[in-house]
């Protein structure tokens, strides 16, 4: 057997005195760490007994306790209590940790609309792909269900369950859940349902063509991104906002395009949501853009770049980063263009 040096002896002595707490310096960081547990767990208290859920799970967040709050809420949901129960299914759906998708899939057959609610809702923000409980969900009986069940279900981007969304859609007469079940077509990424789509086009009410239009702009459809293009060709900022939230979630490879040319735009906030637009759908450079485009505005103008620089969740090194980077370089047609 191999004799040990005494130099090792430390090394193989530390673990064990940080387990006894022993070790000093295991002390401060153990003592946080049941001090977070321990505001944890009065956040729950909280939760349990319907004290202002919404900041409680904001604290709990704050707490990096998400996966133990999830758990130990999870074994509470058999509570005869319905508003207790809707008050857990709303703290799952916010935590948004993968400890909660098992509660929260049995949370969408509750008897009650509400918690089946929050429960889909909750799925929807994992991206869960439980579609065996939330595809029944499409015909509840609660109108805020279903159209939480067809976001849900558009978040699974599988293209299996464009049919059947478009299904929905034509049975659906609530405008807000048929306009989330067209919508998720478009998610869905099922071009064969473009046609269907565009039927919709000619309805009568509003909030379905726009949705039948934005879903048909995420499908990459010429039909679509004329009705974006009409928008954008109003007068109005506040149309050419609309049309510019029409091709939102469509990758940039469809929509930059369109929306290169109304960086440009008179308007901060027109010209703003078109750079954020374009980020979220994968062209990272219009970070750098919006940083720039904040620099160079003056006042107030300044507000609508940094908003959308904090929805990317930017963070003020990476925008001193930015700058750092491109100091010198000369600003692009669309950027010397711009003034406001």
């Amino acid at each position: 057997m191999r004799r040990l040096h005494l130099l090792e002896l430390p090394l193989l002595v530390l673990p064990f005195l940080l387990l006894l707490g022993g070790g000093a310096l295991a002390r401060p960081s153990t003592e946080r760490a049941l001090a977070r547990r321990g505001e944890a767990d009065a956040q729950l208290t909280a939760i349990l007994q319907g004290r202002n859920v919404l900041g409680a799970v904001a604290r709990i967040h704050y707490l990096d306790q998400e996966r133990y709050a999830a758990r130990v809420l999870s074994r509470k949901t058999d509570t005869p209590d319905v508003d207790v129960r809707r008050d857990i299914a709303q703290a799952l759906a916010q935590l948004s940790v993968p400890d909660a998708e098992a509660a929260l899939v049995q949370l969408t057959s509750d008897e009650d609309g509400a918690v089946r609610m929050s429960a889909v809702r909750g799925l929807g923000r994992l991206h869960s792909h439980a579609v065996r409980a939330v595809r029944p969900l499409l015909s509840d009986k609660t109108l805020g269900v279903r159209r939480e069940a067809a976001t849900a279900l558009g978040a699974m981007h599988s293209r299996s369950l464009g049919k059947v969304l478009l299904v929905a859609a034509r049975g659906e007469d609530e405008p807000d859940a048929r306009a989330a079940m067209l919508v998720a077509v478009g998610e869905s990424g099922d071009v064969h349902q473009a046609r269907g789509l565009e039927r919709f086009l000619r309805s009568s009410s509003e909030s379905t063509r726009l949705a039948a239009a934005q879903a048909l702009c995420r499908l990459g459809q010429a039909s679509g991104i004329s009705v974006a293009k009409g928008l954008l060709a109003s007068k109005e900022p506040l149309d050419r906002s609309h049309g510019i939230e029409l091709l939102q979630g469509a990758p940039a490879r469809i929509a930059g395009s369109v929306l290169r040319p109304v960086l440009a735009d008179r308007d901060p906030h027109v010209a703003a949501l078109a750079a954020r637009t374009l980020a979220e759908g994968g062209d990272r450079t219009m970070i750098a853009w919006l940083v720039l485009a904040s620099d160079r505005a003056k006042g107030t103008a300044r507000f609508p770049f940094n908003d959308a620089l904090d929805a990317l969740q930017v963070t003020s090194e990476q925008r001193a980063a930015i700058r750092r980077r491109v100091s010198g370089k000369p600003a692009t047609s669309a950027q010397a263009g711009t003034t406001w």
